[in-house]
């Protein structure tokens, strides 16, 4: 489990797991505990063919530092799986995916009484079956 960790300004991508049972981040929501990994010249988060099913990736912030006032994008994109480069798409409302990952700036909340769908958005993912096991 990597948890509390910035990883930043890498030349390459940030994070790379090529095998075995990874966990990056500790908990649904990002928080204290969160990694925070932005900035990087390739993909914030690269996930290998070996390592596709036992990898969880939840509650980080992606392209920008905690707590998420600093626009700072990895230049491809923040999570890529690969040999299917799927990316984790967060909700346009909340800027958060369905695992709790914040990508770049967080938006407010859409008021209930206005236009939009109202707040607490849970957000929402690409997310392949089988892919990231849901702790």
């Amino acid at each position: 489990v990597v948890t509390n960790t910035t990883i930043s300004n890498s030349t390459f991508d940030g994070v790379t797991i090529s095998g075995g049972t990874q966990t990056i981040g500790l908990s649904a929501t990002a928080g204290p505990q969160s990694n925070a990994i932005y900035s990087n010249k390739g993909f914030g988060i690269v996930v290998q063919p070996a390592a596709v099913s036992t990898t969880t990736i939840r509650g980080n912030y992606l392209g920008t530092q905690s707590p998420a006032t600093t626009l700072l994008p990895n230049l491809r994109g923040n999570i890529s799986v690969t040999p299917v480069q799927a990316k984790w798409v967060p909700n346009p409302d909340t800027n958060v995916d369905a695992s709790g990952n914040v990508h770049g700036l967080p938006k407010a909340p859409v008021s209930s009484g206005g236009v939009g769908s109202g707040g607490g958005s849970t957000g929402t993912g690409l997310k392949p079956p089988g892919i990231f096991p849901r702790l």
